[in-house]
């Protein structure tokens, strides 16, 4: 593991009273549905364990938009694939949105929120792909 992908998981780890969900029970084909409906283009989503801090699922889409197959892809994968410019400032709008989630508002309001960002990431054939980065 990077020292990168080590910062940003302390900070998902620091305080973080919510490692497991209430519902583990997730039906892909309509969170897939829900996408395609929304999306304004290609898009891929994964799910991070943060019990385990791996991958438990990651959308077929990381082949289209990054290059990468989605057992390829992991935590380590996102780190080593992102703008280094923007790395660097990741771990603060982590540390904010974190902060904001878990110290700011009551979990139950949590839901309501979604964190929102952009990025930029490495496609296999050396160009940056401009992502849109949403956390529900």
């Amino acid at each position: 593991m990077n020292a990168h992908t080590q910062k940003i998981l302390q900070v998902w780890e620091s305080k973080n009273k919510i490692l497991q969900p209430n519902n583990t029970k997730i039906n892909l084909d309509i969170i897939d549905q829900i996408a395609y409906l929304f999306a304004a283009g290609s898009f891929y989503y994964y799910i991070i364990n943060f019990d385990t801090l791996e991958m438990d699922f990651v959308h077929e889409g990381t082949k289209d938009v990054l290059g990468i197959a989605p057992e390829d892809f992991s935590v380590d994968t996102l780190f080593n694939i992102m703008h280094p410019n923007d790395l660097e400032v990741m771990h603060k709008k982590e540390a904010v949105a974190t902060d904001f989630l878990l110290n700011k508002i009551s979990t139950d309001k949590i839901p309501q929120y979604k964190v929102s960002y952009l990025m930029r990431l490495k496609h296999t054939n050396g160009s940056y792909k401009t992502i849109l980065h949403q956390t529900k």
